[in-house]
Parts: C-alpha cells; structure tokens; sequence
C-alpha cells in the first residue's frame, strides 16, 4: 500500500493502522477510517480509498478521537522520542 501524507507529502510505501481493530497476521491491516501516524511529520491521518493519496486529514471529531486513544497518545510519544534521539 502506498499512501502519501496530507500534511507534509511524505510517500510511504508500508503501513500499519494505529488501532484495536482488524488484524491479519502480525500487523494491523489498515481500512478505511482508521488512523495512522506519519513517520515523516508526525501528524494523524486517516485512511481513505477514495482520495488520490489515500490518507486525509483528520476531521475536528476524529481528532479528538485520536487525542483521547490511548495507543494513539503511546504511538505519538514513541515518535517524539525517536526524532529526538535522530536530532
């Protein structure tokens, strides 16, 4: 799957959902609506098969959602931590 941030443009060729939800194997198969992580920027976007990039950004109430998601605010901390070790 090949998705491109909404907010910074990054390509990325692999991803994962940053959920509870559907999972096939050892990773998190990601559907539609659910969230992910840009490895590049750090912002949230959602999975969407009906955009050119395949993710959007998130809207006001998915935000929230994702603010308040523990494994969300886990997977966003773990981020900060490695870019700081990378800076």
């Amino acid at each position: 799957m090949i998705t491109r941030c909404w907010l910074c443009g990054a390509v990325h060729t692999a991803a994962s959902a940053i959920a509870e939800g559907s999972v096939i194997g050892p990773e998190p198969v990601p559907s539609d609506g659910d969230s992910t992580l840009c490895v590049s920027c750090g912002s949230w976007g959602i999975f969407a098969a009906n955009t050119i990039d395949g993710l959007r950004e998130p809207t006001p109430a998915e935000a929230r959602q994702i603010r308040r998601n523990k494994l969300c605010q886990l997977t966003a901390e773990a981020w900060l931590q490695v870019r700081a070790r990378k800076q």
